[in-house]
């Protein structure tokens, strides 16, 4: 092993160490194609009572965050970095995170469903008193780009157009897009949707279908957001500027935001330092303690414990020695959190659940994982008669310099347990074509940002690794079907003590999502899906 070429150095000391020279590999951003849709609601709204606008949580402000001062400064041209160029100018079709980085500029939902709460946008308000029939009450006065007028049958064509084969609309779970009953035009400004069963996430699920003309075209894109297309210069820039029409009177602040592909971490920071960008998508985990101790940049962030962000590891409990519980059992206490935690120099929490600690629907009962236990390891592996361990293959996205440090302590750690493991290093393109496409493998690691409501959370997370347990798919269809918070957590407390006992996959700590920026930067807010956003974001002067 790696560690054996250091001998007088301590395991957790070599992790540390080796992330460091790692990192001059980049860390680039996790493909968000491993889990579509932002996050979804804390609950679904009341009984046949509309929505209304909550504001927007504490536990969405950024950590460390230039906090505005002052009357927000109309104007300027903000240069933005993305972790690579983006792949398409379709809101419907996103493959990767930088491509909703720009879209979600350009491009807005029915809800914004960005923040722990959703929150009214393209609808002022919707109501439901069955989680199945909703009813959405859209917001007049609205334009599109091109400068005719936002209405139901936009809304319609919209989603008939995601629910077309021939789009292939892989922004939304093809099951949510499955589930659309019918889509009913009331009136102008009046759209009646009916599910085929229940679903009180459906609200932050309908917020991932951006709406577009009726005859939209992806080369020309045309929305309703604060910023308008101007230009997509592959690998050099995309322009967008600001929309003057744009329905919430006084925004945008900013005259432009420029994205400009910078695949080196370090190179971003560069362009930081230097004033040549204002922002930058992503800041080196080795390099954190640095930047702010220089104090030429602010780092942004979502305080621990909030996110849904995870370092994952898949099962494919199809496979060999894998398809017993208690072996996947045992892989999970094997594996060395808090040397995890050293990997990440302390960004992000110890987590071994899915469920964020301060989420609403947590369940501290649950069994975790976050205490390391090689004895309990060894017993449940003899107990699944592989006391002498077994060989296995593990699968690793390389788009973050953190997962090869991450799966060279995981081999150190189920060695232990006399689990020999191999590592299959893969770029993300292959990762997502072999794993999460073709369940191509036997373990799998990555990096997933979920939606936030219990039910997509844990109910489309687990879904590569072929794992199947009644129970917990009940409880799952309870989940949907019921619009009380209180009595969904009671659900998803025992949804959460199965998934823990039957480990499909493992949590391997919550993944830290940061980013950096100019102290002239002013009021960006850090949400829960790794999606940046603009709109209230102003440059002071």
């Amino acid at each position: 092993m790696a560690e054996d070429r250091i001998p007088r150095i301590s395991r957790r000391k070599f992790v540390t160490w080796s992330a460091l020279v790692a990192a001059s590999a980049g860390l680039a951003p996790i493909l968000q194609g491993c889990n579509s849709g932002a996050p979804a609601p804390t609950a679904a709204p009341k009984a046949a009572e509309p929505t209304k606008a909550p504001a927007a949580p504490a536990a969405t402000k950024p950590a460390e965050a230039a906090a505005a001062t002052g009357q927000p400064t109309p104007g300027g041209i903000l240069r933005v970095t993305l972790g690579n160029d983006i792949k398409t100018l379709d809101p419907h079709k996103p493959a990767v995170v930088f491509d909703r980085d720009v879209l979600d500029q350009i491009f807005e939902g029915l809800v914004d469903c960005d923040l722990v709460e959703d929150r009214p946008a393209l609808a002022e308000k919707w109501e439901t008193t069955d989680a199945k029939s909703y009813t959405f009450y859209l917001k007049k006065g609205v334009k599109f780009h091109d400068g005719t007028d936002f209405t139901a049958d936009a809304v319609k064509s919209s989603f008939d157009r995601v629910a077309d084969p021939a789009t292939a609309a892989t922004a939304v779970p093809k099951d949510v897009r499955a589930n659309v009953a019918e889509i009913t035009v009331v009136d102008k400004y009046t759209v009646k949707i009916v599910l085929k069963a229940a679903s009180a996430a459906f609200p932050s699920e309908v917020g991932e279908i951006r709406i577009v003309p009726k005859d939209f075209d992806p080369t020309k894109p045309i929305g309703t957001g604060p910023f308008q297309y101007v230009e997509w210069v592959r690998n050099q820039r995309i322009r967008i500027k600001k929309f003057a029409d744009y329905h919430m009177k006084g925004l945008p602040y900013l005259d432009e935001v420029v994205f400009q592909p910078v695949p080196d971490e370090d190179q971003k920071i560069s362009l930081l330092q230097t004033g040549q960008v204002d922002f930058a998508d992503t800041i080196p985990l080795p390099r954190v303690k640095e930047i702010k101790q220089a104090g030429k940049i602010v780092v942004l962030g979502i305080p621990a414990g909030v996110s849904p962000s995870s370092y994952w590891m898949d099962c494919n409990c199809n496979w060999g020695p894998l398809k017993d519980a208690r072996v996947r059992r045992a892989l999970n206490y094997a594996i060395d959190r808090k040397a995890i935690l050293d990997i990440t120099f302390g960004e992000g929490t110890l987590k071994s659940s899915l469920v964020p600690p301060k989420h609403w629907a947590f369940n501290p009962k649950a069994l975790s994982f976050n205490e390391r236990d090689v004895a309990k390891a060894k017993q449940l592996l003899a107990e699944a008669g592989q006391s002498g361990g077994f060989s296995v293959q593990l699968k690793q996205i390389t788009s973050r310099a953190e997962f090869t440090t991450i799966a060279q302590l995981v081999q150190a750690n189920l060695a232990d347990i006399g689990v020999k493991l191999e590592i299959i290093p893969l770029e993300a393109g292959v990762f997502v074509e072999q794993v999460i496409n073709k369940s191509d493998f036997q373990l799998g690691m990555t990096g997933v940002v979920p939606m936030y409501d219990p039910d997509p959370l844990l109910g489309k997370t687990y879904k590569t690794s072929g794992w199947k347990n009644e129970e917990f798919d009940k409880l799952l269809v309870q989940g949907r079907a019921e619009a009380k918070q209180e009595e969904r957590k009671k659900i998803y407390a025992r949804a959460q003590e199965i998934a823990q006992e039957e480990s499909p996959a493992f949590v391997v700590n919550e993944r830290p999502i940061l980013y950096g920026a100019s102290p002239k930067v002013q009021n960006f807010k850090p949400d829960l899906r790794q999606h940046t956003h603009f709109r209230e974001v102003w440059l002071k002067k």
